[in-house]
């Protein structure tokens, strides 16, 4: 077989790809998740089920559709459900992440509908709101000390206030572990600084000259409880509509113990677009970017923290704990090319969504 560098030169190319908001969190994290991640793109074959991140992913999906979008969506979770039962009955399933995927896969997509249009009736765009785009995808470069750096995001919102032109980022992001942990530093983190670059460039590319202003941040917490068809929420008796009564009923009750449950914050812009230390940053991922894919290079977070961020098990942990001899095999058996490394695709949806907190 030779020598284990000649088989990662052989199978595995760095695909250079656009830099986005999770890949630059990575890097900036953990070297080494960036180089599995981003530069060699590899994904685990069987991923962790994790049902918070999967309600996220459909609630974003809801917000590209639109309230008429809903069975669209359903139709598309029954294939993935489908989809997954095949796999298991072909005995793909080794260590029942698949079936707790199948098991669990209705309940938050149910968890996602119900939030949604909650948060559609709380949340309705006044009437001098203009929706300039949904799920955009944004695709420009940034100068850094290395020259052009290419760079990717995708934006939940971008609205114009009709009232005065000024244009805002709006992103909405569901969890089950309380505001805190996601609105701490968020001004200066590195989502809404790339969202910033990012909706810039797009009025640019767009020919609009309306005034960024800032970022509107929406929470939503993940309900506790879920929608049983076969007890009480019969059709006779409301169906899933009583569900989303209950799940309204849920939140009132938590906010009349003074817990959040759906809450707004709105970011006004101040700082420079590129701030010293956004672009220190942008440096370092540069840097990365253009290096040659060589492990020894990128560095594992000796701190360990990002191994367990989110209270998930980082899914190149394997990698990162054995010897690099092993890597062809490990490689082979584990993980696959994630999508969007075929020529022409700009951006997996996964390296945004689920890459930090819940959603």
């Amino acid at each position: 077989m030779g020598t284990t560098k000649e088989w990662l030169d052989e199978n595995l190319k760095d695909w250079k790809k656009p830099v986005s908001t999770s890949s630059m969190t990575d890097g900036l994290g953990c070297a080494r998740k960036f180089l599995y991640r981003s530069k060699w793109r590899l994904k685990p074959r069987i991923s962790p089920f994790t049902p918070n991140a999967s309600v996220g992913k459909y609630l974003h999906r809801l917000q590209e559709l639109g309230p008429d979008g809903v069975d669209t969506l359903r139709e598309e979770v029954i294939k993935t459900h489908e989809k997954l039962l095949k796999e298991i009955n072909q005995g793909g399933d080794l260590t029942g992440e698949l079936s707790a995927k199948a098991h669990q896969i209705g309940e938050t997509l149910d968890k996602a509908i119900a939030i949604a249009r909650i948060y559609w009736e709380v949340v309705k765009p006044a009437e001098y709101i203009e929706i300039l785009a949904r799920e955009q995808t944004v695709e420009s470069k940034v100068l850094t000390v290395r020259g052009e750096l290419p760079v990717l995001n995708r934006i939940d919102r971008i609205d114009r206030d009709s009232r005065n032109g000024s244009v805002w980022v709006r992103d909405t992001k569901c969890t089950g572990q309380g505001f805190d942990s996601v609105l701490t530093g968020y001004t200066w983190c590195v989502q809404c600084r790339m969202y910033r670059v990012a909706t810039r460039s797009w009025l640019t590319i767009s020919g609009r000259s309306d005034k960024l202003v800032g970022f509107i941040l929406d929470m939503i917490t993940i309900p506790g409880i879920k929608y049983c068809p076969t007890t009480k929420d019969k059709p006779e008796d409301g169906g899933f509509n009583h569900y989303i009564q209950r799940v309204k009923e849920w939140y009132k009750e938590h906010e009349e113990k003074g817990e959040e449950m759906m809450t707004s914050m709105a970011i006004q812009y101040t700082e420079p677009l590129f701030h010293p230390e956004f672009v220190s940053k942008l440096d370092l991922i540069h840097t990365l970017w253009a290096m040659d894919p060589d492990p020894v290079q990128f560095e594992r977070d000796q701190t360990k923290t990002h191994c367990f961020a989110y209270r998930r098990k980082c899914p190149y942990f394997d990698l990162c704990n054995s010897d690099v001899s092993a890597w062809p095999s490990t490689i082979e058996q584990r993980y696959e090319l994630r999508p969007g490394t075929k020529e022409g695709d700009v951006m997996d949806k996964e390296d945004e969504v689920g890459s930090g907190g819940d959603d």
